[in-house]
Parts: C-alpha cells; structure tokens; sequence
C-alpha cells in the first residue's frame, strides 16, 4: 500500500433484502412453507397458519392492534404462524435470525446431527426468513425457549428502502410479557402485498398440497390452516380423489430396488361416460365384478402378464391387482460411481393415482367441484419430510408418447400422487437454492430413471389389459348375439350384408317385423355384425397409421441408398481422375495418399449403403439361392468395424446349409438382434458388469441361433418381446417395433423367431433362435 492509499470495506444496500426475498422465494405459497419448515426444524409438534383477508392492523398504544376497518396507516391483512417449538434466545435471534445465509443448520445437516426430536433439518441456506418480508410489509415475531424469557422483534420491511447501509438500521428486541405459551414461536407478517389470492379457496388447496402434504401425517409434525376463521381441511378431498381412483399404484424403494403394487379398478377397463360402452361395461363386467374377463385374459393373453403377479381382485370395484419389482442395478444408463455401482438416491415411498378427470359427478359423489380440485392438485408432488419440493417433470411422461405406447398409458392431467423423501435419507437428492427442482446429478437422474422404469412397465400392464379388453367384448357380443367367434373382419361383413339385404328384400317389410320374428332377429344380428366389424377395423385403422408411419421411413431410406450410391462413386470416379493427373504431372506423395483414402472411404460407404439396401429390396418379393453360412459373415463382417469400435466381439460358429428366400428380410432380422446386442452390451461394458463383451451367430441346420455374453433378457419383456411397442431401452432409445416387425417378415417367408428357454448363469433367458427350416434347400 502507497502512502496515499485508503482502505474500504464492502457495504450493502438494505435492498438486497428484497432482492433476495423475489430471487430466490418463488411465490408466496413457497415463502409460507419455508417458515412453516422453520418450525418443523425447531422440534414442533404442531404449526397453525392462520390467514385473515378481512381486517386491518395498525399502531395502537405502542403496540399492533386489529381494526375493522381502515384507518389512517393501517394495514390490511395478517398471516399468523405459531408453533410450539424450541423457540429462540436472543442470541439465537441476533446471530442466527438476524443475519442472513448465517444457519446452524447448515452445519448440523453436514456433521450428521439431528434435533432433539430426531429430525434431519430441512433448512440450511439461512434464507427461508426472507419469507416474511415477500408476504407481506412488517413483521412481529414473538419467541421463547422453556428456561428463557419471551422476546419479541418487529420489522417494518419500508425501512429497508432507504439509502443508508443495511448495517445502519437498527433492529431491537423487546420482551414479550404477553406470550403466554411455555415455548415456541409466533410469527405476524401485516399489511399482505397479495391479500386477494387468499381468498381463492380451490387455488389454495391446490397450493397448499404443492407446499405442505395433504397425505400423510407420519412424519409427526401437523399443519392447520385457517382462513378467515374457517377451517381449511387439506386432506378430505384428497382422500376422497384416492379412494375412487382408477388406477392406483404404491411405491417403495429400499435397498437399491424399487417394489410396486398395482390396483386396477373394474372402471379403468372402458370410458363409461359413452353411453354404449357403459352398456357393454354393465352387461359384461359389473355383474361379476370381471371375472370372467379375467379368467379369459389370463387364458388366452396371460403370458405377458406372467411378471407382473396378475391376480384378480377381492373388492367388487377391484378388477385385479399387480406386484413387481424394479432393480435399480439392472436399469439402462444410469450414472454410476468410479466403481461403476449406480448412484443410489436412497429409500423413498410414494403413491400414485389415476383418476376420472372428467367423471360423471356420481362417480364421485363426495367431492366438490371435482374438475377444478383435481386441476389444482394434478402431478405428481415431491415432499421431503412433509414439504414440498416443486419439482416439475419428476415423472417422464411425454417419453411414453414418442414410443407409440400413449394410448391407455398414464398422463399428467389425469394423475395426482406423491413422492415422500427426506433430509436424512436423500440427502444426495439437494434442491436448487430457489427450491424450484434439484440440483442436477447422478442421483436426481437415477431417480427419473427409477421413475420412468415404473411408468414403462405399468404402462405395458395396462396396454395388455385395455387392448384385450376389446377384443373379450367383441367375443361376448358374438356370442350373445349369435355370431361365430372367430369371424373375420370380411366375414363379419358379408353376413352384415347378407341379414340387413334380407331385411330389405322383403316384399312387405312393414308387416314383416310383425308377422316374422326372424326379421327382428336378423336385424339384431346384422346390426352386431356391423358393430364387432366397426371396432376390428377402428383397431386395424390405428395399426396402419404406424404401418405407413413406417413404410414412410422405408421409402426415404430406399431414395438415401440409391443417392448415396450414386454419389459415393462419383467420389471415387473424381479421386481416381485426380491420382491420374497427380501421377503424370506432379508426383506428389500426399496427394496421392489422400486419394487413396478417398477412395476407400467411398468404397466403405459403398459396401455400408449395398447392406442397407439389399434389406430394403424385400418389397419386390426377390428370392435368392444362398449359403447361411456366408450370409452369416457377411452380416457379421459388415458390423464388425462398429462393434470392435466398442469392445465387442462377434463371432460365427457352426455348419452350413443353403436355404432359398429373400435375404433382405433375414437381413433385417439379422442385424436387429445384432444391434439389440450391440446395445445392451455397451451399457453392461460402461457399468463394468461384462468385461469382454461378445456376440455369437451359430448355424446349426436348419436353424440360425444369435446370443451374447450380457445380462440376458429380463423377465418383465420375456413373454412379450415380440409385440409392439415393448422395450426397456432408456432415454427414447427404442421404440420396441424391432422384433415385431423382425417377426413379421420372418412370418411372411415361412420361418420363425422365437426366444429359447435356455438360461445363462445369472437365470435370464439369452438366446433367439431363427428357424429357416421352411426355407431350407
């Protein structure tokens, strides 16, 4: 330092009050909750909020009085938090409430210690008082521990607007002689900024289930709500939204597994706000609870349900309940530690519900204005020990809808539930410094993942369930109706035809429905026919939307390889005219090596676009004479430069025997399971859990077996993996159409694909079996 120098110290300007109370408290609802969590981390068994939009306050005989109506200066507005907690000595108040960031907290959460109570703080940025100066213009707190004397301090936040340090405004503490409690705290916030909002009951609600939950008072700590001196009932219609919900599905996680129990309601089956369907719902189901279908499901389409512990209901309303279980270990992508063990976001439990967003009010016969309620507490909520994270997008939804998979799956409007966490067992899970969602990291992501793991596999159950359902109703209405079970959708309308042309030929047709029962009769039937053949053709209707969907890819594709093509040797005509050129005049040796690297690289391109577009060329039927053995390696060959690039081996075994089909439909088949392999393997090599990662093609006549040396494939798709739609790729790596489609052109050829009852070391079936026999020379 110079002679001439001075020294400064940093001042701060009383605004940043405010400034921090908007950046960094959402809204008030969230400002209210970080003081009732104040009182939750003081060991209180209770908290009562109380909130009166009707009277003003103002300065009386020193102290703040209650007006009942304005008067010059008052205020108008007053929330009360009181709790009975520990309360605050004056120190406390100074070196801890008083001075911001400061937190106690902070310091207990990072060595482990727990209050009295045995609660894990909630709090430790030592910001949640700036609540109070968000909600509203002064603030009287009134506080004592068991031993101490009462203190109070009163804050009007219009001081923090003036030029001065904030070092320069002085805040006293007086005794409270009128606080009468043994301990605890008392908070008044006057003259509310947003009186108005709480007067919206249904918003408040809602709010209030974001910030306090509504659904459980196990974490031994109660909230009240007044408003207005009328009580504010959090749970009674969130208990009646429950109680008649749809679907409804618990979750548990411990110990590195997810365990969920599913119950499925005999009302999820249909839309019974349609008149005709109710019908069929009433006719076929109610009588006998569903058991009949049930009985017929578990006959005829029960193999998928096989993981899933499918078994029918007790309760009349109750049409079967679900069991299975998600490891966190075996989900695709997750992060891992340096050891490769998934980064475990510790033990939680939730509960989430589907219900009938837009339900005959009969249905819900209890509850109140039952669209808006349910707009206010739809998502699903994040509490950790009982107060809100606001977390949005905790649940991927919108990941179902790019899969094809949307149709009867869950969806957000239409969803309400919540995630129970906490500070002592999620500490990993860290919430951003506006509260607004967590921190990003390994942990907040393996729980999405953990999250959308269960949202995939209770949307298979309940495609299997719905899809199916159709198909029993079609057989019942046949059956009443007289009409042969295994009609086609053309044979369904011939005889449609037939009855109604019947009908319609008749000389007297009038006098025939009197005279001729059997008119009647035929009319029933055609008018049966008609609708069964409707429902078969809106359903084929929706399976070719995703055809041409497909076919639309084919058909690009098909213009690319032709394009690539062409211009991949017009590349090499072009390298081939330069290496000439460089050859006889200029002897240069890089040119000359750059060209031929050229040229290779097209050629590789070449030989990429010739594989792709022999698989394409099975739209014109073309049949080849070929030996297994050479297309076998030569699949291999073309997938080999990828695969080695990632540690994969793959390797053909085996004799050969020639076989006489269209090879771009094998082709296809082929280089699907090999890419299937290719995936999983990648993942278990990045996780460590195989070390030499290897896929293996054996020919053994007539069949042509595919298998790698990876985890297998899991019992939740063993049974369905050959349907649509049906993968357990994360992050939209898959749209499960693969093996279906593989399937589909296999079929058209004669042959199967079918996946082989042996097990590897770990129990998971691993082996696909192609059967050529059909097509064998």
């Amino acid at each position: 330092m110079g002679p001439d120098s001075r020294s400064y110290v940093f001042e701060v300007h009383p605004s940043v009050i405010f400034k921090l109370g908007q950046e960094l408290i959402t809204d008030d609802y969230q400002a209210l909750s970080e003081l009732a969590k104040n009182s939750y981390d003081a060991d209180a068994r209770r908290a009562d909020i109380s909130i009166n939009t009707k009277c003003w306050y103002g300065w009386k005989d020193g102290v703040i009085a209650e007006f009942d109506q304005p008067v010059e200066g008052a205020l108008l507005g007053m929330i009360e938090i009181a709790d009975n907690g520990d309360g605050m000595t004056e120190d406390d108040i100074v070196h801890g409430w008083l001075t911001i960031s400061a937190s106690k907290k902070r310091e207990m959460k990072a060595r482990g210690q727990k209050t009295p109570e045995g609660r894990t703080p909630l709090g430790d940025k030592g910001l949640g008082r700036l609540g109070a100066q968000r909600l509203g213009a002064v603030l009287e707190m009134s506080t004592k521990t068991l031993d101490g004397l009462p203190l109070s301090v009163i804050i009007d936040w219009s001081r923090f607007e003036s030029d001065v340090s904030l070092s320069q405004i002085p805040i006293d503490v007086d005794s409270a002689p009128d606080f009468l409690r043994e301990k605890g705290t008392t908070l008044r916030i006057y003259g509310l900024y947003n009186c108005e909002q709480w007067d919206d009951y249904s918003a408040l609600q809602g709010h209030f289930a974001s910030i306090i939950s509504p659904y459980s008072d196990e974490i031994g700590f109660k909230v009240v709500l007044r408003v207005n001196n009328e009580l504010v009932d959090l749970r009674k219609q969130s208990t009646l939204i429950l109680k008649n919900a749809l679907l409804s599905y618990t979750l548990e996680y411990r110990e590195r597994r997810l365990d969920v129990g599913g119950v499925i309601s005999t009302r999820y089956l249909t839309d019974l706000r349609n008149a005709k369907r109710r019908r069929e719902w009433e006719q076929f189901i109610q009588p006998d609870g569903g058991r009949g279908y049930y009985d017929w499901l578990m006959r005829e389409k029960g193999e998928p349900l096989v993981p899933y512990s499918a078994e029918f209901g007790e309760d009349a309303d109750i049409f079967c309940t679900t069991k299975f279980s998600i490891a966190l270990d075996e989900l695709d992508r997750v992060s891992s530690d340096e050891y490769g063990r998934a980064l475990d976001p510790g033990a939680f439990d939730g509960r989430i519900d589907y219900v009938a967003r837009n339900a005959r009010s009969g249905d819900y016969p209890d509850v109140t204005a039952l669209k808006e309620y349910i707009d206010s507490i739809k998502g699903v909520k994040v509490y950790r020990d009982g107060f809100g994270v606001p977390v949005e997008g905790i649940i991927p939804f919108a990941s179902q809808w790019t899969s094809g998979r949307s149709w009867y799956t869950l969806r957000p409007d239409n969803t309400i539930g919540y995630l129970n966490i906490s500070a002592e067992h999620n500490a990993q899970l860290v919430e951003t410094t506006n509260r607004e969602a967590f921190a990003e990291n390994g942990y907040s992501r393996n729980l999405q993942h953990l999250l959308a793991a269960w949202l995939n596999e209770s949307g298979r159950v309940q495609e299997i369930i719905r899809r199916s359902y159709s198909d029993y109703i079609d057989e019942c209405v046949k059956r009443v109706d007289g009409l042969d079970e295994g009609s086609s959708a053309s044979d369904l309308a011939k005889k449609a035809k037939k009855d109604i042309d019947a009908i319609l030929e008749s000389e007297d047709l009038a006098n025939a429905r009197i005279q001729d029962p059997r008119v009647t009769q035929a009319a029933k039937r055609g008018k049966a026919a008609v609708d069964a053949l409707f429902r078969q053709v809106d359903t084929a209707e929706t399976n070719l939307d995703d055809a041409w969907e497909l076919a639309g890819l084919g058909i690009i594709a098909e213009t690319v390889s032709h394009e690539t093509s062409n211009v991949a040797n017009r590349i090499i005509r072009e390298a081939k005219a330069i290496q000439a050129c460089n050859t006889s005049r200029y002897g240069d040796a890089d040119i000359e090596a750059s060209t031929i690297a050229i040229m290779s690289l097209a050629n590789a391109l070449v030989k990429q676009v010739s594989h792709l577009d022999s698989s394409l060329k099975y739209v014109r039927n073309r049949k080849d004479r070929f030996s297994v053995k050479t297309f076998a390696e030569d699949t291999a060959e073309y997938a080999r430069p990828r695969l080695s690039s990632k540690g994969i081996a793959v390797m053909v075994t085996g004799d050969d025997f020639m076989a006489r089909m269209n090879q771009g439909r094998l082709a296809q088949a082929l280089d699907n399971l090999i890419n299937n392999s290719e995936y999983w393997l990648a993942s278990a090599k990045e996780r460590t859990i195989v070390d030499d990662p290897a896929i293996t093609i054996e020919i053994s006549r007539p069949f042509l077996y595919v298998s790698d040396n990876g985890k297998g494939v899991h019992e939740s798709v063993a049974y369905s993996l050959f349907d649509p739609f049906v993968t357990r790729k994360g992050n939209g790596q898959g749209r499960g159409l693969g093996l279906y489609i593989s399937r589909r052109l296999l079929e058209a050829e004669g042959c199967r694909i079918t996946l082989e009852g042996d097990r590897n070391e770990i129990g998971r079936r691993y082996k696909f079996k192609i059967d050529l026999a059909a097509v064998e020379v």
